[in-house]
Parts: structure tokens; sequence; C-alpha cells
């Protein structure tokens, strides 16, 4: 079951990549390698640049809770046997 799915999955890319292949040699062919290159450069630091505020929220919000969590600012249900021990 697994060797179809994969074999199935390597054939859809093959063909993906193919079409694109002879669509982007067409492209490339009409509007020059530099509004290409312009053009797909674009799209790779969108995609990119995407990714920054992800990874920055993320970072942040767990620097917050392990920093609520470790000094003891957020209540937790824990806290008065802490004393105890």
């Amino acid at each position: 079951m697994a060797g179809d799915a994969f074999v199935l999955l390597e054939f859809i890319t093959k063909v993906f990549f193919i079409g694109l292949t002879l669509y982007i040699n067409d492209w490339l062919i009409t509007s020059g390698i530099r509004n290409v290159s312009f053009i797909l450069n674009g799209i790779t630091a969108d995609i990119a640049l995407t990714t920054i505020p992800l990874g920055g929220k993320g970072h942040l919000f767990s620097a917050i809770g392990h920093r609520l969590h470790n000094t003891g600012g957020a209540p937790r249900q824990n806290q008065r046997l802490k004393g105890a021990l």
C-alpha cells in the first residue's frame, strides 16, 4: 500500500514539473531572463518574509510563557504546595 502511494506521488510530481518546465520555457523566451528572474526571486522573497512574523511571535509567546512559569507570575494550582516541600 505504501509503495503504491509512493509511486503515485512520484508520478504526479514528475507530470507537474514537466508541465511547469514546458510553461516556463515559453515564458522565459517571451519575457526575457531578467523579468522572469525578478518575478521568481520576488515570489521566493515573499514566501520567506511571511515566515518572520510567525517565528518571532512563536518565540515571543514561548519566552513569555517560560518567564511566567519560572517566576511564579502566572497563577498555578500547585503554588501553595511549593512552600511545603
